[in-house]
């Protein structure tokens, strides 16, 4: 991957207290979003993610597949705020392949991905269901074995980074650099909202 611009210096971190509350939409909070957002539109993705670790972190994560966008994010984060929390949704079903880029990613940056992985093995999930519940009832493996993962990693954290680009789908075409995820209930930050496919496979 390329060289990044050197930052003057890291960004600072917040202090929070074990007691703090987590964020919630208030109109003040939502409203702050929204203006973020606006000025950040023509912002580099560095430069989100710089301004996402100052506003929210240590309360500040990413998920990752390790897909090419998510392992531009990582890339940066590792310039920006290497301690920032990563971590990846272990299924149970992923290729061998996807488990070797993380062991990569620490090798290159010393960042551990953490993997969160459900309560039962997909031996046990499989023989507590009659077998594979992603060919019978695939919305229900999703949730048990994924969304329910997500939800759980969220709680704690007032804002997250993904890693979507507005060029994907109608549906992310609408996308915020910042706004706040009403499923997950935090704020998401979306640094690469205004990057391409070209964009991505250039830093790549």
């Amino acid at each position: 991957m390329s060289t990044l611009p050197v930052m003057n210096e890291p960004p600072r971190w917040r202090v929070v207290s074990p007691d703090e509350a987590k964020l919630e939409p208030t109109d003040e909070l939502l409203a702050e979003l929204r203006a973020k957002s606006d000025e950040l539109e023509t912002a580099t993705p560095q430069a989100i993610l710089r301004w996402a670790v100052e506003r929210f972190a240590p309360r500040f994560t990413m998920a990752t597949a390790f897909g090419p966008e998510g392992m531009t994010l990582i890339h940066m984060l590792a310039e920006i705020a290497p301690d920032t929390p990563i971590f990846n949704l272990d299924t149970g079903y992923q290729f061998a392949e996807t488990l070797e880029l993380r062991e990569r990613v620490k090798r290159r940056y010393g960042i551990e991905v953490e993997l969160k992985r459900p309560e039962l093995s997909v031996e046990e999930y499989e023989a507590a269901n009659g077998g594979p519940v992603y060919k019978t009832d695939p919305n229900r493996c999703c949730f048990e074995r994924k969304l329910k993962l997500l939800h759980e990693a969220a709680e704690g954290m007032d804002a997250w980074a993904s890693a979507i680009r507005r060029d994907q789908s109608p549906d992310r075409a609408r996308a915020s650099i910042v706004g706040w995820d009403k499923k997950f209930r935090l704020v998401k930050v979306n640094p690469l909202a205004n990057w391409s496919k070209n964009d991505v496979w250039k830093l790549i």
